[in-house]
């Protein structure tokens, strides 16, 4: 059974293990880029990628007034999501600075429950994985 939850609500902190990000070709996608010298090349496409895409991965722990009675809410976002988060941050060379995210607003995302598990204290611990949402506001499963 797939729960969808809304979970709009203020960033509280972030899990730094998952937050990282990686170049991808422009052309193709791949992100097995190689490094040659100064250059990045795809293997998939033959081709030195000279602007990579960059892919992000970022999970928040969530104040969600509609689910606190149910436990921590832990939030696994999507790429739109975690760009229109850093918008207003300039990267560096070591990347992003995480702290600035904190006490930013989630709007509307909506998820599904992956997992439920317990923290060190015992509490409950709500992992939910953003789904992309149409032009419209619904949900890709509510279409």
């Amino acid at each position: 059974m797939l729960l969808l939850l809304h979970c709009p609500g203020q960033i509280l902190s972030v899990d730094e293990d998952t937050a990282f990000s990686w170049p991808e070709c422009d052309s193709c996608g791949n992100n097995k880029l190689i490094e040659q010298g100064s250059s990045l090349q795809c293997p998939t496409c033959d081709k030195t990628v000279t602007e990579p895409l960059t892919r992000m991965s970022l999970e928040v722990y969530v104040d969600c007034p509609s689910l606190e009675k149910s436990g921590i809410v832990k939030i696994k976002l999507l790429q739109d999501s975690i760009q229109q988060l850093l918008s207003n941050q300039q990267a560096d060379d070591e990347g992003y600075e995480l702290q600035a995210v904190l006490g930013q607003e989630l709007g509307s995302v909506s998820g599904f429950l992956a997992s439920i598990s317990r923290d060190p204290a015992g509490e409950s611990v709500l992992m939910v994985e953003e789904i992309p949402q149409l032009q419209d506001g619904k949900t890709a499963t509510e279409s």
